[in-house]
C-alpha cells in the first residue's frame, strides 16, 4: 500500500472482479472473493467489456485495451488528451469518455478512433447504455437523453429533461 487515492473503480456483471485505478496511474484486476490482485495494468480510469474478458482504459492521453485476466496489453490509442473512461457498449462496438473541458466522445472500438465529440456544458456525470441506444448526462439541473448510439444515426437526437419537484421520477420517490 503506497497510500495513493483510489480514482475509479468497476465491477464485472458477475461480481466476481473489480477494477481499481489509483492517482499513480496503476490499474489493478482484483479478485472480490479473495481479496486478491490477478494483474496490475496502468490506468486512471476503466471499464469492464460486458464479460470481463477485457478492460478498457485510460492513462495520460491513451486509450488502451487490456486482455483479461492475464493484464495484456493489446492495443494503446492515442486520444489527444487524458480522458475518463465512463461506459462501454455490449458487445465491445463504442466506448463513452469524458474529458476535463467537459467534452464527451464516443470512440468506435473496431476503428479505434473517436465517432463524435459533444461538448456540454457542465457535464458532471454521463452512462452509456450497455446495447448503446442511449447515452445519458447529467448537466446542472438538467438530464440529457441522447439516442441511436448503436444506429449511427448522427446528429444524436437530444431530449433535456429539468429537475425540479414536477419532475415525475422525482414526485414517485418517497
Amino acid at each position: 500500500d503506497d497510500g495513493s487515492w483510489v480514482t475509479d473503480v468497476d465491477i464485472s456483471r458477475d461480481g466476481k472482479l473489480a477494477l481499481i485505478c489509483d492517482a499513480g496511474e496503476c490499474l489493478y484486476l482484483w479478485e472480490i472473493p479473495t481479496q486478491k490482485v490477478l494483474a496490475q495494468m496502468g490506468g486512471s480510469s476503466a471499464v469492464f467489456n460486458h464479460d470481463a474478458t477485457m478492460a478498457i482504459s485510460s492513462r495520460y492521453q491513451y486509450i488502451e485495451y487490456w486482455k483479461l485476466p492475464e493484464g495484456e496489453l493489446v492495443q494503446t490509442i492515442a486520444a489527444g488528451r487524458k480522458e475518463l473512461c465512463l461506459g462501454i457498449t455490449s458487445p465491445l462496438t463504442f466506448l463513452l469518455t469524458k474529458s476535463e473541458d467537459d467534452t464527451l466522445s464516443i470512440w468506435d472500438m473496431g476503428a479505434g478512433k473517436k465517432l463524435a465529440a459533444l461538448h456540454i456544458e457542465e457535464a458532471a456525470c454521463a452512462c452509456l447504455t450497455r446495447q448503446g441506444r442511449y447515452l445519458l448526462s447529467g448537466s446542472g439541473e438538467k438530464v440529457l437523453v441522447l439516442e441511436n448510439i448503436m444506429e449511427r444515426a448522427f446528429p444524436l437526437l437530444t431530449k433535456a429533461f429539468y429537475m425540479s419537484p414536477e419532475f415525475p421520477a422525482l414526485s414517485q420517490i418517497p
